[in-house]
């Protein structure tokens, strides 16, 4: 008995040792008692799921299977029986959370027949990951370590006698050596072969591990350099009597294929403590360390992507609430530094206070505009979309925002936005109506005074008047003004380009121009004002600091020459006017003009826009990536909104002109109705609302179907608009007075008494925008304007009813009817 107890525990330490080395965790469960699990190779175990052998030793493998996968994990425990059936399935750790595993299985019955099942789980997890990396390319990609603890089985049982002990786990051992991936033997002190698994003799293609009996490396190794080398490797282990574990080494095949093994060498003691020999275990990771490397290649690509992009790109940690990414261009947008920007509380600083809830409240990923604090005190905007990030518990643990400076876009919005409000205020007072131009003039340019100046013939005589931004009209003679003031130096040009001047308190007429004196005026910025072919006026900024102008700073005085230059047509053509409601319609005309050659100014850059990018995309997409690819579709998407914009402010040019001509045929309404419905399905559908139809057959007009299809259209989507996801829309049709009277009615938002005034008026957009509803904002306040025309213009009424805010709305328009 001492003999076999005393071979046991030898037999039982290498045993461990042996296991302690592999690299994945492996239990062995009863076939025939609810796949009771009898054995774990517990220190594993616990590392990577936290469970001991008290935990599991006893519990059904069914227990911490995911309940989705036990289906296919039973099927395959059932039937399978050979390591060929692999599975990924996923296993419950003892905190609750689940990673994934392949599993394979190998049935084989114990010395004493009875039927067991020798499971071998490898963690997967990091390779799901490295996939969705390699596929998203969008997420931070970290350096992957593979760290394989040691691990040691439990205690298989208690057996009565060590002879059943030692015979069961001679079985067991076998079994797990002929089935595990790994390489794995072991060798005397001189280094000669005392055994291997199948797997290892297969890797030195030799047909079986006999062979290697008392043989060494030189004898069956390719490469006699590499021989010599591990020799050396094996003699350190032996001679220093220290393991060491996991060392990446790389190898190159016998046909000069290059692979990476993970190497554990062990030195093998007697019971006495003795070194006996050495036991090396090669784990092959190539397939894991060239995914390693396609990732930092791609991490290289997609972080210089990041870092040369021209939008501002941050990521947000909120469990951390700080910034784990900014890009240069947005800390250049920003005008701060890396240091500055470190986490949540350092953006509160620089974002608006009335927009910083904005930014993180939403859940959403939508388009968002916030205002920031520039260093010098002033806002500037900034637009863009957020993008959330989810773990594997679909909890959100970060977003990232993709920005732009959209500030010059909001100048230019503001521009035409108060131009056109000066055009509403307009009279027949062409004085009056230059006054407004200025004040909007020095406004937008942070002038301290702005000059119009209009060269004019009295009498024979050439004269020069002058209006200021202060509401004062000066009149010169021409010897007085071309020796006295600065502003004759711009009808020297003659040319319309934009004219600087610098330090005019030291030039010659820093004591003879009446408004260089009055106001401290340092600098000035201005332009000749081209009318009837000739240069007859001018438009000059006046400031206190020599000024610094930009782009936008040009483009504004240019649009205010040009809405100059029409109030000036207006006093030609008032001059040859004499009933009051002509000058008025000849007034709005040329308020259309300039908004049409706004919007044709606008088309001819968008047409190159969406052409190139047309191009891009549809030429040369296979040769950029999916990141530059995704730019170019915003691009796009962005081209058509600002396209839908242009033709709206088109179309609204000419039905003011008179100038939009119908094309009328008899038509089927119901039809036409049914159409736009099944057109607008999809966004319908994207905001999880329903429509009912409840309208007459055979609704037959007289009318321009396009037309009549644009405005029908245009009523359904402004229900889908403002009517938050999950509302309802109904169309209804009646016959009444010789009409058909078509209702659009919706369950959203309504509209107070004050908004209802503004509808159905040229830019008569009612704001939304951020105020707390779940509605697509965007528009120019035209679509109900146009559509009110196009009624009138088939003889036919449009208006609203709405009994206020949150009690929903109906758009209503009669047609006369088709006797038949």
């Amino acid at each position: 008995m001492v003999d076999v107890y005393s071979k046991f525990h030898e037999f039982n330490s290498h045993y461990q040792l042996f296991i302690e080395n592999v690299n994945d965790l492996i239990c062995i469960v009863d076939f025939n008692r609810d796949y009771k699990i009898e054995v774990i190779n517990e220190k594993l175990f616990q590392k990577l799921l936290g469970y001991s052998n008290n935990d599991l030793i006893g519990e059904s493998l069914l227990k911490i299977i995911h309940s989705e996968d036990k289906k296919k994990s039973v099927k395959v425990l059932k039937n399978g029986s050979k390591f060929e059936k692999i599975q990924e399935i996923r296993i419950k750790s003892k905190k609750g959370n689940y990673i994934w595993v392949e599993f394979k299985i190998k049935k084989f019955k114990d010395d004493k027949n009875q039927g067991k099942i020798l499971l071998i789980l490898k963690d997967v997890s990091k390779y799901r990951d490295l996939e969705l990396k390699m596929i998203e390319n969008e997420k931070k990609f970290n350096n992957l370590t593979r760290s394989i603890p040691e691990i040691r089985f439990w205690r298989l049982f208690n057996p009565k006698k060590y002879e059943e002990a030692l015979q069961s786990s001679y079985s067991i051992l076998h079994v797990i050596m002929e089935n595990i991936p790994q390489y794995i033997f072991w060798k005397d002190l001189n280094l000669r072969y005392l055994g291997s698994n199948k797997n290892y003799a297969r890797f030195l293609e030799i047909s079986s591990p006999e062979i290697l009996f008392e043989q060494t490396d030189n004898d069956v190794m390719w490469n006699k350099k590499k021989a010599e080398q591990l020799r050396e490797k094996e003699i350190n282990i032996i001679n220093s009597d220290k393991a060491e574990f996991h060392v990446i080494e790389p190898w190159v095949c016998k046909d000069d294929k290059k692979i990476w093994l993970d190497t554990n060498r062990i030195p093998l003691h007697d019971l006495e403590g003795k070194i006996m020999g050495i036991l090396v275990t090669y784990d092959d990771i190539t397939e894991r360390t060239i995914a390693e490397q396609k990732i930092k290649k791609s991490e290289k690509k997609y972080h210089d992507l990041l870092e040369t992009s021209s939008v501002g790109i941050i990521e947000i940690n909120l469990k951390s609430n700080n910034i784990s990414y900014i890009n240069p261009k947005l800390l250049n947008i920003l005008g701060r530094d890396r240091k500055e920007i470190i986490d949540i509380e350092s953006l509160r600083k620089i974002i608006h206070p009335n927009d910083f809830s904005i930014l993180l409240e939403s859940t959403e990923e939508k388009e968002l505009q916030f205002k920031i604090h520039q260093k010098d005190g002033k806002l500037k905007w900034l637009s863009g979309k957020r993008v959330n990030q989810y773990d594997e518990k679909g909890e959100m643990f970060s977003f990232r925002l993709w920005l732009e400076d959209v500030s010059e876009k909001k100048m230019y919005e503001k521009l035409i936005y108060d131009i056109n409000l000066n055009f509403l205020k307009f009279s027949t007072d062409i004085q009056k109506n230059i006054m407004l131009l200025l004040n909007t003039c020095c406004k937008l340019l942070n002038g301290d005074i702005v000059l119009y100046i209009h060269r004019n013939l009295h009498e024979d005589k050439e004269e020069y008047i002058i209006i200021t931004s202060e509401n004062n009209v000066y009149t010169y003679n021409s010897e007085d003004f071309k020796n006295n003031l600065f502003v004759n130096e711009l009808f020297k040009e003659k040319n319309n380009f934009t004219q600087i001047a610098l330090n005019l308190n030291e030039s010659i007429y820093a004591k003879t121009d009446q408004f260089i004196m009055k106001y401290n005026i340092k600098g000035s910025y201005g332009k000749l004002i081209k009318s009837q072919n000739e240069f007859n006026s001018s438009l000059c900024v006046f400031y206190r600091e020599n000024p610094i102008m930009s782009h936008q700073d040009k483009l504004i005085i240019f649009l205010i020459g040009d809405a100059i230059n029409i109030e000036q047509q207006r006093w030609q053509v008032k001059q040859h006017l004499r009933e009051q409601n002509i000058m008025l319609n000849e007034i709005n005309k040329l308020k259309t003009d300039l908004l049409s050659r706004a919007s044709h100014e606008l088309k001819t850059p968008l047409i190159s826009i969406k052409g190139f990018t047309e191009l891009l995309l549809t030429v040369h997409e296979s040769k950029l990536d999916s990141d530059i690819i995704s730019i170019l579709k915003e691009i796009k998407t962005g081209s058509a909104r600002l396209e839908k914009i242009i033709l709206s402010l088109l179309e609204g040019a000419q039905l003011n002109q008179g100038q939009l001509n119908l094309n009328i045929l008899k038509e089927d309404l119901t039809f036409l109705i049914k159409f736009c419905v099944n057109d607008l399905y999809g966004q319908l559908k994207l905001r999880n609302q329903s429509i009912s139809i409840k309208i007459h057959d055979n609704l037959i007009a007289y009318i321009d179907k396009e037309r009549i299809y644009d405005v029908v259209s245009n009523l359904i989507t402004n229900a889908i608009k403002y009517t938050p996801p999950g509302g309802k829309i109904t169309i209804r049709s009646k016959i009444e007075n010789d009409f058909y009277i078509i209702s659009i009615e919706d369950n959203g938002m309504g509209f107070t008494e004050e908004e209802k005034k503004h509808l159905f008026k040229e830019f008569g957009k009612i704001e939304r925008y951020g105020q707390g509803w779940d509605v697509d904002a965007e528009g120019t306040g035209l679509g109900l304007y146009i559509a009110k025309k196009i009624i009138e213009l088939h003889g036919g009424n449009i208006w609203m009813e709405s009994e206020g805010r949150n009690k929903g709305s109906t758009f209503l328009f009669s047609l006369p009817i088709v006797i038949q």
